[in-house]
């Protein structure tokens, strides 16, 4: 019978273990942290959507060359629960987004919410904001 190898469990872990001590050691956690929705404007332009979103982000050590990427959702009256309408992406240092003409104007809520991400590494999203253009 044979034995099955634990070198690479170990060895990996041994890795990330280590990564996370040198991100401790210069000063930045290990994920970074997440983005900061101020406001979020929802706007009936004549019958379509517009939407305004602008945040804040600390990157805690992390550098500001990464993007960050801009969710806006809606409530799906049909099939209830949420559909989105739009995602874009933002390259840093950006702290804005902007979109016309998202869908037809219907009086149902609006959400947005916003992650910041370098290379394979990104932050969890922020805390979802509600809008309504009424």
């Amino acid at each position: 019978m044979t034995k099955t190898p634990t070198i690479n469990r170990r060895g990996w872990l041994t890795w990330w273990l280590q990564k996370r001590r040198r991100a401790r050691a210069n000063g930045k956690p290990a994920i970074p942290p997440s983005p900061v929705v101020i406001l979020f404007q929802v706007i009936d332009d004549g019958g379509m959507i517009d939407v305004n979103v602008y945040w804040t982000w600390d990157g805690h050590g992390w550098p500001d060359d990464g993007v960050f990427t801009v969710d806006i959702l809606a409530d799906d009256l049909v099939h209830g629960g949420i559909m989105s309408l739009a995602s874009a992406f933002v390259a840093c240092p950006g702290r804005s987004y902007s979109a016309q003409g998202l869908c037809i104007t219907e009086d149902k809520g609006y959400y947005c919410r916003v992650l910041y991400r370098k290379d394979t590494t990104s932050s969890f999203y922020s805390v979802m904001v509600q809008g309504s253009p009424y």
